[in-house]
């Protein structure tokens, strides 16, 4: 909610913990897409506490279209509540380095075992009982906590990519139609999982260095560097999220005949 900036109704865990805690009331029709009307019962009564801050009281007229007896709404109802919560909503971690996420728990979940799980351990692990996040490569990922009861909480976790390295260069003459020669320079480096690329020129070693162009690929072909000139390149690894982004590489010097 911090994050949007605006009110959010989880009613789809909701739906999770009915799953959980109530198997046998069905909330999603054949096509397991649409919600049964005992899912729109569910769906309106979390929009009605969300708003009210109550439940709403049950009553014959309620229930006479919703096909679930009193028992069961009474249920659905009772999914809605405090659930646990993160104190770090997000964080950014260097590999290698660790942070713990700690959780609220309200005394009326108090005693529930927590259990957390990564939901891409190719950029952080997460200790299953203890929450302790160490970061492994870089990237973006989700940290989730939950409960036997199904509450969950989440944490967002940012790791910076390397910094590009084994960066080799190489030059690739073409001859046109007219006779006349085309020279580029052929950037390679090495891969990064999940990582794009963006590469950097400049005529003078200390710079300034403006952005050239973009890839996803760890190949760059640069068609406009003019002859007769020493260039000089950067990389940086990026992805969707400034936190992720690499320091620029080292300088490479390119002598372009």
């Amino acid at each position: 909610e911090e994050e949007f900036g605006m009110d959010l109704i989880p009613v789809g865990m909701q739906f999770y913990r009915c799953g959980i805690l109530y198997p046998d009331i069905n909330l999603l029709g054949a096509d397991k897409k649409h919600p049964t009307r005992a899912g729109y019962f569910l769906t309106a009564g979390c929009i009605y506490q969300k708003i009210f801050g109550v439940q709403p009281v049950i009553s014959k007229e309620m229930l006479q279209h919703a096909e679930i007896s009193k028992e069961e709404a009474g249920q659905l109802l009772g999914l809605w509540g405090t659930g646990i919560t993160s104190n770090q909503v997000e964080v950014l971690l260097h590999k290698g380095e660790k942070a713990v996420m700690e959780m609220n728990i309200p005394e009326s979940v108090s005693g529930t075992k927590v259990r957390f799980s990564s939901m891409d351990e190719n950029v952080a692990v997460v200790d299953g009982i203890s929450g302790e996040i160490t970061a492994v490569s870089g990237g973006m990922t989700i940290i989730m906590a939950e409960t036997i009861e199904g509450w969950q909480t989440y944490c967002t976790v940012y790791v910076p990519y390397d910094r590009p390295t084994e960066i080799t260069t190489s030059i690739k003459t073409a001859v046109k139609e007219d006779g006349q020669n085309i020279t580029s320079v052929i950037l390679r480096w090495k891969k990064q999982p999940g990582a794009k690329y963006e590469v950097y020129r400049s005529k003078s070693q200390k710079g300034p260095y403006t952005l050239l162009g973009k890839t996803r690929k760890r190949k760059f072909e640069d068609t406009t560097a003019a002859p007769g000139q020493t260039w000089y390149y950067k990389i940086a690894a990026v992805n969707g999220y400034s936190a992720c982004k690499s320091k620029k590489s080292q300088e490479t010097a390119v002598v372009v005949p």
